[in-house]
């Protein structure tokens, strides 16, 4: 009996486990500047793209960044651009668009350079399980961003200048985030009869209540 009840809760466990997905990031691959990690979001105007893991059929519908930027720029709009993973590189385009930012605070004063915090919205990318990349690309000469990584302290970055140099890590925070929307399916409806079924069973009903009614009573005949 036990069983028999376990085996019953198995779909909505499942369900549970499928409702609590979420977007794994992973560090990023090696990037011009140097180590693992080391990813500018535009560089030498290149997409550098970063690694992350989907564990069931997602919607990635939005990014959050750090970006650092020159006081008197701000560019409106990034391109970013979605990949299959190739056997540990970027492989096969899947998604590519062009998205406005918002700022969302500035998050860190470095003389004449602002961090600031943005986030964008995507045109809904459904993506089923397995490895992905994702690459931001902006005008270097406005931008100098920087994929997140996780070190020993929490997040770190690297300060990346428009020239190309950088410092090493440092616990200023850079991020990335994903928004998204697990896919859960939803519950099969209960089989309806069709409408075939339905109109045979009527004629069947018409059949009998059409013999019954024409069966003489018993009263309608006699002995004699």
């Amino acid at each position: 009996m036990k069983k028999i009840a376990a085996l019953a809760l198995l779909p909505l466990i499942l369900a549970s486990l499928q409702a609590n997905a979420y977007v794994v990031h992973e560090n990023g691959s090696t990037a011009e500047l140097g180590s693992v990690g080391d990813n500018t979001f535009s560089f030498l105007d290149k997409f550098v793209a970063m690694d992350f893991s989907v564990g069931s059929e997602t919607l990635l519908d939005g990014l959050t960044f750090n970006a650092i930027t020159k006081a008197s720029t701000l560019t409106p709009t990034v391109q970013v651009a979605l990949y299959n993973n190739a056997t540990g590189s970027v492989g096969t385009e899947l998604f590519r668009g062009t998205f406005a930012i918002n700022l969302i605070e500035i998050t860190g004063i470095f003389g004449s350079d602002i961090q600031r915090s943005y986030s964008l919205t995507l045109s809904d990318w459904l993506l089923g399980p397995g490895d992905y990349w994702i690459a931001l690309q902006a005008d270097p000469a406005q931008f100098a961003m920087h994929w997140t990584r996780v070190g020993l302290d929490g997040m770190i970055g690297d300060k990346i200048g428009t020239s190309g140099g950088y410092t090493v890590p440092t616990n200023d925070t850079y991020f990335l985030l994903t928004g998204h929307d697990p896919i859960v399916p939803p519950p099969t409806p209960a089989a309806e009869p069709s409408a075939i079924l339905l109109f045979s069973l009527g004629i069947a009903g018409l059949g009998i209540a059409r013999r019954k009614r024409n069966k003489p009573h018993p009263s309608a005949h006699s002995d004699g």
